[in-house]
């Protein structure tokens, strides 16, 4: 029977540890680098156990009689002992099944190190029945106890036999990762061998996708790691691997010198074959050049290496293990890859070996019939050979005429593709571009519907200030017209009086009191011209040109109107009104109307907050300071008034337009985006400074120099 020699070690392991040992701890070879080198070198050769059933029937009775007395150390142990003889047998699913069984134990027991054995036993016994995937799942699970535990070897080791359970699945990127951390970890360790033993896996990883530089960056990493210690068996697996990346490339005579090196430490039939395919290699590519001599000395090379070997060529083919490398290697060298690295094409060197192969068998079986013809013979080789090179020639041309009219049809082919493609970009960028025309026709539609429901909203809100002002001039106009009634009806009696009354001193008298009669009348008709004046200036939309103002003026007035609509309107309405203007304040230019309009909107807000405040506080005493300073080169306004405040929520909102806290109908949300708008075109500020409950203030600041305008 066969069996690897990993199985091998590990069962005279098993037999060399003392018969009182709890468990087989089988990982304690991997912390002897030339163990942890046979268990990761791949196809070291097959190795013949001696037929021990006796043994095996004994480890079995002995399973059961632990079995009968339950003691679960013993049965564990016996357990362990027959898996690996049962693996010893090549008999991989029974195995599996006794290490298992020793895993459930372990798990019961809680024993880790135990458990991590188990693991690893399985993995082996699943990975000698061809389950890969478990092998693979109990290799991953092993390796997370064997962190836990800091078996760093162990650990390494469990990292290289998953990465090539994933290389049997064709996870090659995987498995390359793999075999560079085992190697990392094994040489952070010390164990040189091992950690060569994982580059070369990582080598032969890449020939197998075909990347024979990231091969060659593998063995060279090997080499470095040995440095001068170089175990024999070891060192020949690697110029072995080195000879594969040259023979990949299409270097076949480097291939050959990597070879003979490999076969002067260790005798491998396997690299005996590969040196004598890159003789027919070398012998083929020579042949299309024309090198007849180098050609004939390669071609004696191979007939005579292949006649040595083909006894034992022939009973290595049996040999499943062999097969199975051999079949590897020609599908690493084989891979499709890059071609760009190779002196010709791969495929065609392949092609032409396989012709002249043929041809030179042919010839040696004539050659074993008529050895008394051998001129004879070599002047039918070569005229074979060369039959043979104008018939590869030929065929040559013929696959690169093939090849061009394949990539005609591809041009062809992608043409068209581009053409549709093309075709249907246009097609959806004219259906996007009219969906757009439409859309922007209809925000067009709807942005001119809402500038018409703006000027609607605006205009009423302009005749809302002016009704309100209106009253306000009712109101504040109706005092000095009863002065001037109740003067002018006073006058009337003292003329009556002055036209009885004979005294002169009385005449003297009544006169004196008519003309200070006729001033007070004066004074009040002024009085009432300067506010119906006041009125028209605000209410009247003006050219919008700027003026030399007192601002002081424009401040009062604003307020005393605002104040006296208020009253009109709510007759219980009380406010204490106090100004603090400053008398040396300097005119400035702005447009008179729009700021009149900016001082009563934030007037008729203070009075309206103060008003609905006072109906929820009746001992509330409402007051509103305004005032005026100079701060800079600004003209700096006060509105304070010491209503309820504003909360931070909505002061966020309070100049976004149509945002009132006002019941519906009584505001449209206007006045002070209006007012901030006005501002801003006079290159001014406002602000607003709020405390719920006690205050509210804006700050109007307008530049003393007067600048053109900003735009709206």
């Amino acid at each position: 029977m066969t069996m690897p020699l990993k199985h091998f070690i590990a069962i005279l392991l098993f037999y060399a540890l003392p018969a009182q040992a709890q468990y087989f701890d089988v990982c304690t070879l991997l912390n002897k680098s030339d163990a942890a080198q046979v268990l990761l070198v791949p196809a070291s050769g097959n190795y013949v156990l001696p037929s021990d059933t006796q043994n095996l029937s004994q480890c079995r009775q002995s399973l059961q009689r632990e079995s009968a007395t339950g003691s679960q150390k013993s049965i564990r142990k016996a357990a362990v002992a027959c898996g690996w003889l049962e693996l010893a047998a090549a008999r991989g699913p029974e195995a599996a099944k006794l290490f298992d069984e020793a895993l459930e134990i372990s798990l019961k027991l809680d024993d880790k190190h135990g458990i991590t054995d188990d693991l690893i036993a399985c993995g082996l016994a699943y990975e000698a029945s061809g389950k890969n995937d478990d092998a693979l799942d109990y290799f991953e699970r092993a390796s997370v106890f064997a962190e836990n535990l800091e078996r760093s070897a162990v650990v390494a080791f469990l990292t290289a036999k998953a990465a090539q359970c994933k290389e049997l699945k064709g996870n090659y990127d995987q498995a390359s990762e793999g075999f560079r951390r085992a190697a990392k970890t094994y040489a952070g360790l010390g164990m040189r061998t091992a950690a060569a033993a994982c580059h070369v896996l990582d080598a032969e990883n890449a020939l197998q996708q075909g990347d024979a530089a990231a091969a060659e960056i593998g063995v060279k990493n090997a080499f470095s790691v040995l440095q001068n210690s170089r175990p024999q068996r070891l060192t020949a697996l690697l110029y072995r691997t080195s000879g594969l990346v040259d023979f990949r490339r299409g270097l076949f005579e480097p291939a050959v010198i990597d070879f003979d090196k490999s076969l002067a430490l260790h005798n491998d039939l396997l690299v005996q074959k590969l040196r004598k395919d890159a003789y027919m290699q070398l012998f083929t590519l020579h042949s299309l050049k024309g090198e007849t001599a180098k050609a004939d000395g390669y071609h004696e090379k191979y007939r005579t290496l292949k006649d040595s070997l083909r006894r034992v060529v022939q009973s290595a083919l049996g040999e499943i293990s062999d097969e199975r490398e051999k079949t590897r290697i020609v599908r690493m060298l084989r891979k499709q890859g890059d071609l760009s690295e190779l002196n010709d094409s791969e495929e065609t060197v392949l092609e032409l070996g396989k012709l002249i192969t043929e041809a030179d068998l042919e010839l040696l079986r004539k050659e074993q019939d008529l050895e008394t013809k051998t001129a004879e013979i070599e002047q039918l080789n070569r005229e074979k050979m060369l039959r043979d090179r104008d018939f590869a020639r030929k065929e040559l041309q013929l696959n690169r005429q093939r090849a061009f009219k394949n990539l005609a049809i591809l041009i062809g082919l992608a043409a068209l593709i581009f053409a549709v493609l093309i075709y249907n970009r246009y097609i959806f960028g004219k259906r996007t571009r009219q969906a757009l025309r439409e859309e922007r026709d209809e925000a067009n539609r709807a942005r001119q519907e809402l500038e018409v429901a703006q000027n609607q909203l605006i205009q009423s809100e302009k005749m809302a200030a002016l009704g309100q002002l209106t009253a306000g001039i009712a109101h504040e106009i109706q005092n000095p017209l009863n002065f001037v009634n109740n003067f002018a009806e006073g006058s009337n009696e003292l003329l009556h009086e002055l036209e009885q009354e004979s005294d002169d001193t009385a005449r003297k008298e009544l006169i004196s009191e008519l003309r200070e009669s006729m001033g007070r009348i004066r004074e009040h008709g002024k009085r009432a011209e300067r506010i119906v004046r006041s009125m028209l200036q605000h209410s009247r939309s003006g050219n919008g040109e700027f003026s030399e103002a007192n601002l002081n003026q424009l401040l009062h007035e604003a307020v005393n109107l605002a104040y006296h609509g208020m009253r009109a309107t709510y007759k219980d309405f009380q406010c204490t009104v106090e100004e603090d203007l400053l008398e040396t304040l300097p005119p400035l230019k702005v447009v008179q109307e729009e700021i009149n309009r900016v001082f009563l909107n934030i007037s008729n807000n203070a009075f309206y907050a103060l008003r609905q405040y006072g109906l929820t506080h009746s001992e509330h005493k409402a007051c509103l300071k305004v005032s005026t300073s100079v701060y800079g080169d600004h003209v700096i306004v006060r509105i304070r008034d010491n209503g309820p405040g504003i909360p931070p929520a909505v002061a966020e909102k309070i100049f976004q337009p149509f945002f009132t806290t006002k019941p519906s109908g009584q505001g449209t949300g206007l006045g002070l985006s209006m007012s901030f708008d006005i501002v801003g075109r006079h290159n001014g500020k406002i602000t607003l400074d709020s405390h719920p409950g006690e205050y509210t203030e804006f700050v109007i600041a307008l530049p003393l120099r007067h600048e053109q305008p900003a735009t709206a």
